[in-house]
């Protein structure tokens, strides 16, 4: 079986591009998942997070069900398993997701197709539980389904305290993890291997942030438990001084600009940043630039676009102690009452 994740189809990007670069973004982003599918392998698992939003556009909701129609008239003998990730979830019923459309415009003409919404056993020596709508629920489900002898497959983060009690992005504690022989999870969108847990990493990246920790992004094999590598940092991201940037061959797709600018050199620091991405072909070109210690970064606005729920006060909390933290929401539970 091969698992991609977090695809993020439709994804639309303001921070740090153009309306045409915004555009290009989401293209590239359905020819890099067709990529992905032309693969021997016989089953696929998308865990969680295949479209951007719950609801997406219908060039991206055909795009991508076209490439999926596809994937199933070549492999009648596998089956494609879609995962409901935190993107895929709305606390109001009444509504359908993209991705509840799609398994169900899909399992019209094809009966391998499963989609997960719910704790699922069906694989054997593994368990695989998708987003679930609180962290109440998801934590229910681990001690339900929890298997020293199976592999948990699972969308959340891993050993994250500031996604505690932030229902949109749910948190796998240690303790937890250690009731499976082994996890691998999606949602996180940098690849890491911590104990006995393996955060895939999405295949190609999003955003600046995707770029700034891995070297590399791939697909995982579960048969030969290795990924194969779908994207090189070194092709594709650069993180250059502004003062360079004059100089600097437009053959990157993600550029963050940094360095430092004095106070009379803002104007000229930003100048130059908007008429680079004006000319470029990147898809993004985040500003990170330092002005007299303030950062005016660019990927930190990104990240906000990329989870839904996230606010200021989440992105100030990243920055704090963990007894700081507690302070905080001290005095903000006492206000309250």
């Amino acid at each position: 079986m091969l698992i991609l994740n977090d695809i993020h189809a439709g994804v639309s990007r303001v921070a740090g591009t153009t309306p045409q670069s915004s555009m290009d973004l989401s293209n590239r982003i359905l020819r890099e998942f067709e990529k992905n599918l032309l693969t021997e392998h016989r089953d696929l698992m998308i865990l969680g997070d295949l479209f951007n939003a719950f609801s997406v556009d219908n060039h991206t909701f055909y795009g991508v069900t076209k490439l999926l129609f596809a994937w199933l008239e070549v492999h009648k003998d596998g089956t494609l398993y879609l995962v409901n990730g935190n993107h895929d979830h709305s606390n109001d019923t009444t509504k359908k997701s993209s991705l509840e459309m799609l398994a169900g415009i899909l399992s019209c003409w094809k009966n391998n197709v499963e989609y997960i919404t719910e704790p699922f056993n069906g694989i054997p020596g593994y368990v695989v539980i998708p987003h679930l709508a609180n962290q109440d629920l998801f934590d229910l489900a681990i001690t339900r389904n929890c298997d020293k002898d199976k592999t948990l497959l699972a969308h959340c983060n891993y050993d994250n305290f500031f996604a505690v009690g932030k229902d949109h992005s749910l948190n796998l504690t240690k303790d937890q993890a250690h009731l499976f022989k082994s996890v691998i999870i999606g949602h996180e969108h940098n690849h890491r291997l911590i104990d006995n847990v393996l955060a895939l990493g999405n295949q190609f990246p999003t955003s600046i942030a995707d770029c700034k920790d891995s070297k590399t992004k791939g697909a995982f094999s579960l048969k030969t438990q290795r990924h194969n590598i779908t994207w090189e940092s070194k092709d594709s991201y650069i993180d250059v001084d502004w003062h360079d940037l004059a100089t600097l061959e437009d053959i990157y797709e993600f550029v963050r600009v940094s360095g430092n600018a004095a106070i009379n050199e803002i104007n000229l620091a930003i100048s130059e940043i908007s008429k680079f991405r004006r000319g470029s072909k990147a898809y993004i070109v985040a500003n990170a630039v330092i002005n007299e210690g303030a950062v005016q970064s660019v990927e930190e606005v990104e990240a906000v676009e990329s989870l839904d729920g996230l606010n200021i006060l989440e992105m100030l909390y990243t920055h704090l102690t963990k007894q700081q933290v507690a302070k905080i929401e001290a005095l903000r539970a006492e206000n309250d009452n």
